[in-house]
């Protein structure tokens, strides 16, 4: 949403995470690296956990702590089929020297529509509203 130009600040970053076993292994070295901690309602700042990728193929779905601050980890977000799906649907950004893959506005539309949550739910008007701005004319 920041890169598309929304104000408004959360307090993590989503990452969607494809499932072969060569990236599950990368993912949790990175995971690793970064001192990533699960975190649980009792635990806000995570516990240590140890990440491998058998650990990672088993659910849908985490939430650490980093060195680096909270990241989300989803497989397989709500509006969107298959990973390849997502990253075909996919915009590239500089981060530094790295070229990273965001989640156009329209997958993002997607997932916030299908998620539904009352912030997804301002988030779309947001979109909206930054897309007006730009001329693309979609309206309310």
């Amino acid at each position: 949403m920041r890169a598309y130009g929304s104000n408004r600040i959360t307090n993590d970053t989503d990452v969607c995470f494809e499932r072969t076993p060569e990236n599950l292994e990368r993912l949790a070295s990175a995971l690793t690296d970064i001192d990533a901690r699960r975190i649980t309602d009792l635990h806000p700042e995570g516990v240590p956990t140890r990440i491998t990728s058998a650990y990672l193929e088993r659910e849908e779905m985490f939430v650490f702590m980093t060195d680096f601050g909270q990241l989300d980890l989803l497989a397989n977000p709500a509006g969107i089929k298959t990973f390849a799906q997502l990253k075909e649907d996919s915009v590239g950004t500089e981060l530094g020297s790295v070229t990273v893959l965001l989640a156009s506005p329209a997958a993002l539309r997607r997932m916030k529509a299908a998620r539904g949550w009352p912030v997804d739910r301002m988030d779309l008007l947001v979109l909206d509203a930054i897309e007006r701005q730009k001329g693309g004319g979609r309206e309310p």
